[in-house]
């Protein structure tokens, strides 16, 4: 198996009516001396996706910096994973994601995760943690036969033990719910124009998007390229929105959410 560990994991979750958790699975995984957690969620279509979103804070808890990977039949859809339409669902899952500093593994791919005879869409997500999120590579949807309506995921972990410290910098939170997009917006276009020396004025927003396109591709230093947006929506995150101030607890012992 080389450095690397390729694992399957199909968006398909065991039912039980024994745990408060349901349409839930949560596995140790190891190799080696390598240990990650993985977990499988399924997100009923007819139930407020709020209380699923719950049950994916309470898994995060658990890996205390070992790495987790988390596969979710969402039920949800949203062009940030590449579907071709955003519901209402899909919004709430997004902004969890964001503010919750997971990664979305999903690639653009010509087979969507889910596929019936009434129609197709890309429901199916997976994520990880800051910690897996250098290890993971290879995110694929394949086309073999299952036995659901759901394709089989593939994508490739490493076990390799990277030189160097990870530091873990959790970074601002903002309640994007009660903010003002619309100053967002203008405070965003004005720094990135600013930020990369554009001669369009932001009325114009079609060429000032060509302009930025052309500066990016002509840039020789993408790291600079990338600190300049980064820089540009920090700016114009704390123009519009209120920052969350997480709310310490106390976790007497480690154990399952169920």
């Amino acid at each position: 198996m080389n450095e690397g560990t390729q694992y399957a994991l199909r968006h398909q979750c065991c039912k039980t009516h024994k745990r408060p958790l349901p349409f839930t699975v949560l596995l140790e995984l190891r190799h080696g001396d390598y240990k990650f957690y993985g977990a499988s969620l399924h997100f009923p279509i007819d139930r407020d996706i709020e209380r699923d979103i719950e049950s994916i804070g309470k898994i995060i808890q658990l890996p205390k910096g070992k790495g987790i990977i988390i596969s979710i039949d969402s039920n949800s859809r949203s062009k940030l994973w590449y579907d071709k339409t955003t519901n209402q669902r899909g919004k709430s899952l997004e902004e969890f994601i964001l503010t919750h500093d997971l990664f979305l593994m999903n690639e653009a791919t010509d087979t969507p995760t889910f596929e019936t005879m009434r129609g197709r869409s890309r429901i199916d997500l997976t994520l990880c943690d800051n910690v897996l999120i250098q290890k993971t590579s290879g995110w694929t949807c394949g086309e073999e036969e299952s036995c659901a309506d759901h394709k089989i995921i593939f994508f490739n972990i490493s076990a390799e033990r990277f030189g160097g410290t990870a530091i873990y910098y959790p970074g601002k939170r903002y309640l994007m719910k009660s903010g003002d997009w619309g100053i967002f917006v203008n405070k965003l276009t004005t720094n990135l124009l600013l930020n990369f020396n554009c001669l369009n004025s932001s009325k114009d927003l079609t060429h000032c998007d060509e302009e930025l396109t052309n500066k990016v591709k002509l840039g020789r230093d993408i790291g600079e390229s990338i600190h300049k947006f980064i820089t540009a929506v920090a700016s114009a995150s704390d123009s519009a929105f209120k920052i969350s101030r997480p709310v310490k607890r106390a976790m007497k012992e480690r154990s399952v959410p169920w």
